[in-house]
């Protein structure tokens, strides 16, 4: 069943009761000179999407405030020629993409409202490598026939016309989960995987009259299991996505970013980790972002946690420029993703190496200060916000990591000395309560970095 797209059918209505008077441009609250200037003029349509080469007809609606129909000549617009036009209100998809309709009247006096339209390309089939088609999200290895997805938050996105859709899925370890979201809306029982690879429906029942977009989110990080996606299949039509967001985050973090003990409870294990409601993820969604997360439990800025298995080289300031340390030995193209805004949430673990006798405050600055420096070499403009403190903050570390803010001699970068949350988790992790708190704090903070950048 398709449904009626508009914008405004509340006012329409209340104008028609007499309740409540609209008028002129959207988002201007100006009074009118006079009735015969207040109008309601909204457009609409029987779906939100049409295939290349095809048409979709507009409905529109215009009354005066005494309720009388008006018949006058509509001016049709476009935000994009190239990916629609529109003629006598007939609407033809040009190009794949996104682009906003609207009509006006009365030389632009009174102006509709705004009305999206997806314009569609249909495959039958696709290749997983095909990324016009396939909106991957991480630090993923795509290959021909295969894209492995490597660390915490990893995702693919892809749209379909059909009633299902399934994907042939490989993990190389038990209980490995990934976080489906349909149409934006998460699903509420995580798909679990098998060990090797099986076919899994990631969505059914679908409307086939109506595009229907699926994201996987991988929720586990590296060393818990790297999944890897080899067909994805629909009894539709495959459809080109949508454009990825344009704001990009980057975070580099440890335990707290990859949700260890989120799930309550105990163990560090793939059922005791969830990346996808930490307070990276949470924020990320909230600004309307991409996120590439890089974390891995015990991980720490500077000082090398032995006792939890990491060698003395093997820390975030040697490992960042990674697919995935241990997991893929590559490194990493910056140049296909610029973050705009870099977090880095390191530091608890370097606190207790040293309160253990290995390493010092002194080599703990004098590294993570390279680190930084190394951040801003491959991303030369990007705000880079370190924090540290959500599982409670030593006084001497935060020093230090001020030291490194003020040190480092690059600009843009910033100390943010976060809260300390709810941490019911296991072994004093953040809880979802925690996560939801964090991420709080962080979007207040990427919002005023970014209107800093912007301004």
């Amino acid at each position: 069943m398709r449904k009626l797209i508009t914008c405004g059918f509340a006012i329409f209505f209340s104008v028609c009761l007499g309740f409540l008077a609209v008028s002129c441009k959207p988002g201007e609250e100006t009074e009118p000179p006079g009735q015969e200037n207040h109008w309601v003029f909204v457009i609409g349509a029987e779906a939100d999407s049409v295939k290349k080469d095809e048409r979709l007809e507009l409905s529109v609606q215009t009354l005066t405030l005494n309720g009388e129909g008006v018949s006058e000549q509509i001016a049709w617009h476009t935000t994009d020629d190239s990916i629609a036009s529109v003629e006598d209100g007939i609407l033809t998809g040009l190009s794949a993409g996104s682009v906003e309709v609207y009509a006006e009247i009365q030389g632009g006096a009174v102006v509709s409202n705004r009305l999206t339209v997806n314009v569609y390309e249909a495959y039958e089939q696709i290749r997983v490598s095909d990324t016009d088609l396939i909106n991957y999200y991480g630090r993923n290895g795509i290959e021909e026939s295969s894209v492995t997805l490597y660390n915490t938050a990893s995702a693919f996105e892809v749209s379909f016309m059909g009633e299902s859709l399934t994907a042939e899925l490989y993990s190389e370890k038990a209980d490995a989960r990934m976080q489906l979201y349909v149409n934006g809306e998460p699903v509420a029982a995580q798909l679990t995987l098998d060990v090797g690879s099986k076919s899994y429906n990631l969505a059914e029942n679908c409307d086939a009259d109506e595009r229907t977009t699926v994201r996987a989110v991988k929720v586990n990080s590296a060393d818990k299991s790297t999944i890897r996606l080899t067909a994805l299949e629909t009894d539709g039509v495959f459809v080109t996505p949508s454009a990825k967001p344009q704001l990009k985050l980057e975070f580099y973090g440890d335990s707290i970013t990859c949700g260890l003990g989120v799930n309550g409870l105990q163990g560090d294990t793939p059922a005791n980790e969830d990346g996808t409601v930490t307070y990276a993820y949470l924020a990320a969604q909230q600004l309307g972002a991409q996120a590439f997360m890089q974390c891995y439990s015990g991980i720490s800025a500077a000082v090398p946690v032995t006792q939890w298995g990491w060698r003395e080289d093997e820390y975030m300031g040697t490992l960042y420029d990674w697919y995935a340390p241990r997991v893929e030995d590559a490194k990493w193209d910056f140049t296909s993703y610029e973050a705009d805004v870099i977090v880095v949430n390191l530091g608890t673990n370097d606190n207790s190496a040293i309160r253990q006798g290995n390493g010092s405050y002194d080599l703990f600055v004098r590294r993570y200060i390279a680190f930084v420096q190394a951040l801003r070499a491959q991303n030369p403009d990007a705000p880079i916000l370190l924090c540290y403190g959500m599982m409670g903050s030593d006084s001497s570390l935060s020093a230090c990591v001020r030291r490194v803010q003020q040190e480092a001699g690059v600009s843009g970068v910033e100390y943010l000395n976060m809260r300390k949350v709810s941490c019911t988790g296991f072994n004093g992790h953040p809880d979802a309560a925690g996560h939801m708190a964090g991420a709080e704090e962080l979007i207040a903070k990427i919002r005023t970095l970014i209107a800093d950048t912007t301004n």
